[in-house]
């Protein structure tokens, strides 16, 4: 994709794969609990309440675990978040020039 689209494009299919996989378990889970409360006829559960603490923690998960794939997919890819040439050196630096990506 990155090849034949560019970066951008390669990006956005890596991330809609991404959450498509994570979306997978929490979206099974929900399923279950709105089954359940259905077939209780319990509309106000807290089976429904600690639900929404799981998709909570669920979604920092996800949110960190996008950062790290990010990187990673970056890196694979041979890209850098910042051009060497639009960095700048203060006035009066003297020494090697190096850069951490």
């Amino acid at each position: 994709m990155k090849n034949y689209f560019g970066p951008k494009h390669g990006f956005y299919f890596a991330f809609l794969s991404f959450y498509t996989t994570w979306l997978l378990p929490i979206a099974l889970l929900g399923l279950a609990i709105t089954l359940y409360a259905v077939i209780s006829r319990d509309l106000d559960t807290y089976v429904s309440l600690s639900y929404v603490f799981v998709v909570m923690i669920w979604l920092s998960i996800v949110i960190e675990r996008w950062k790290r794939k990010a990187s990673e997919i970056a890196l694979k890819w041979g890209l850098t978040m910042v051009k060497s040439e639009e960095k700048e050196v203060r006035e009066g630096f003297f020494g090697d020039d190096r850069y951490n990506f």
